[in-house]
């Protein structure tokens, strides 16, 4: 449980400085997920030509710590890979819950995993951040341009 509630926090300092990036309030998306569904479970991967199709993930954010190449992130036409770093780096994709909330803004990761020649499997632990359950979740006010109507209703 340890390495999950770290997990947990990592992805909150994630959200708080996406927040702050985008000149919110720091919590402007953290004090919706005190008390969230959080998601972490290890993710095996079997050789085949697309080991898990092209998607993206629904929530907030998602850390993924990689054991292996295959990943692949699409940027703008091409294919890329995303490949393991250092031991303790994570990989952090944006979800489709903060592509709403910031207005499109950031975008949601589209990604995939296609294991090389020469590896049959791969292994890795994901960890994925949603908010409340009971959370309203609309395009924040600095997202949305003056005298343009926000792309989403709210939830």
């Amino acid at each position: 449980m340890a390495a999950i509630h770290a997990l947990h926090r990592l992805s909150i300092e994630v959200i708080r400085a996406l927040a702050a990036s985008l000149g919110c309030p720091v919590d402007a998306f953290s004090r919706h997920c005190d008390d969230p569904m959080v998601l972490c479970r290890g993710l095996y991967y079997k050789g085949g030509e697309a080991s898990c199709s092209a998607h993206t993930d629904y929530g907030l954010v998602s850390l993924l710590h990689q054991t292996a190449p295959g990943l692949e992130v699409l940027r703008g036409d091409e294919w890329v890979d995303a490949p393991p770093l250092a031991n303790d780096a994570v990989l952090v994709n944006l979800g489709d819950l903060m592509l709403r909330w910031t207005n499109d803004t950031f975008k949601s990761t589209v990604h995939r995993v296609r294991l090389p020649g020469g590896t049959s499997v791969r292994q890795a632990i994901g960890c994925f951040l949603d908010a409340n359950f009971d959370a309203q979740v609309a395009p924040l006010a600095a997202c949305v341009k003056p005298g343009q109507a926000p792309r989403y209703a709210p939830l």
